[in-house]
């Protein structure tokens, strides 16, 4: 299919058959247009495009007329500048909007201000991502025992990896960004044996799951022009969690319309929220290497903390913190509004 926006969107799927006792199969998907927001600031490239591709192939197997055996495996690429949530509704030194701890202390931003209104444009000072790779493979084995018991194991192994990213606050200046990285990785494994013996059909079988998932998010709102304070926090969490389960169904037919099914299932589930936040304030000016500031100028520059350090480590980016926490100054820089959210180091085997 060809459209507007140079959209490309095409699917292919082929099957048929390897050997007298080999099938296969594969299928291809792609996804490509131009965004159709444009973006307020010169020279950036539009948003909500789409640029995605996507595979799916399966291989099974015929050992004999009871035994096969279906491999699938699966993949899908994505990277894109999607459409971001900074529609231009309110000028930036609309009374609404304007406050002295706010977002916006009334500066201008005439190229927002003149498309307010218009739903074709946006305001960020860089583009959005999207970008995904997600992938897996299961085995599917079956084996029909006889005309009344049958087994099957369902193994899979699944893994994504993703990163949001968003910029901006609806004007044409850089003043921040939030990036979300997503790291997700899941094995499970069901094995049930079938079984009909008379008026006696029913179903008994084994589950394991386990899942490590990995989540760091880090965010920076720069000074420069809305605030002489700016922020900047840090999130790194993990979630592993592992799942067994056993289950049982069984039905019997006193007639073919009229049947009684009891069934069951335990599952026991062990889940772990290990975090670690930081969050702090530059008061007072840009931290060295930040547009804005200026190594003849301390004034200019804040106090940071290093994640990588133990809690309520204060350093300078010049010269030597001097104080207590959480009073204290950096050279130039006066008493230090600073503040640090938890800390919780991370549980010992799942830092990887």
């Amino acid at each position: 299919n060809l459209g507007n926006y140079n959209l490309i969107d095409e699917a292919v799927r082929m099957s048929g058959s390897i050997t007298d006792k080999m099938q296969s199969s594969i299928a291809v998907g792609y996804q490509k247009h131009d965004g159709y927001l444009i973006n307020v600031v010169p020279g950036l490239p539009t948003s909500g495009a789409v640029n995605r591709v996507s595979v799916r192939v399966g291989l099974k197997y015929e050992f004999t007329d009871n035994i096969t055996n279906l491999v699938r495996a699966d993949y899908m690429y994505t990277n894109e500048h999607w459409a971001a949530l900074t529609t231009l509704l309110l000028r930036t030194d609309d009374p609404r909007t304007v406050s002295k701890t706010g977002a916006y202390t009334g500066v201008a931003a005439p190229l927002a201000n003149a498309k307010v209104g218009n739903l074709h444009y946006f305001g960020a000072g860089a583009l959005p991502v999207d970008a995904e790779i997600i992938y897996g493979i299961s085995d599917e084995l079956n084996w029909k025992i006889n005309d009344n018991i049958a087994v099957k194991n369902l193994v899979a192994y699944r893994t994504s990896k993703s990163n949001f990213t968003t910029v901006g606050n609806g004007s044409e200046f850089l003043t921040g960004t939030t990036n979300s990285n997503y790291i997700q990785h899941q094995f499970s494994d069901e094995v049930n044996v079938t079984h009909t013996f008379g008026k006696l059909k029913g179903v008994i079988g084994l589950f394991g799951w386990t899942e490590y998932q990995h989540q760091f998010a880090p965010s920076i709102t720069l000074v420069s022009p809305f605030s002489a304070t700016g922020s900047e926090s840090y999130q790194d969490t993990r979630f592993p969690t592992q799942s067994y389960a056993i289950f049982a169904s069984e039905s019997y037919h006193f007639t073919p319309e009229l049947a009684l099914t009891l069934g069951g299932r335990y599952t026991q589930e062990h889940k772990v929220l290990d975090t670690y936040n930081n969050s702090l304030v530059w008061n007072g000016g840009l931290p060295a290497g930040w547009n804005g500031s200026s190594a003849s100028n301390p004034a200019l520059q804040g106090a940071y903390n290093n994640p990588n350090q133990s809690p309520n480590t204060i350093k300078c980016y010049t010269g030597t913190y001097t104080g207590t926490f959480p009073t204290g100054s950096c050279p130039g820089n006066g008493p230090i509004n600073y503040y640090l959210s938890t800390f919780n180091p991370f549980v010992a085997g799942y830092g990887h």
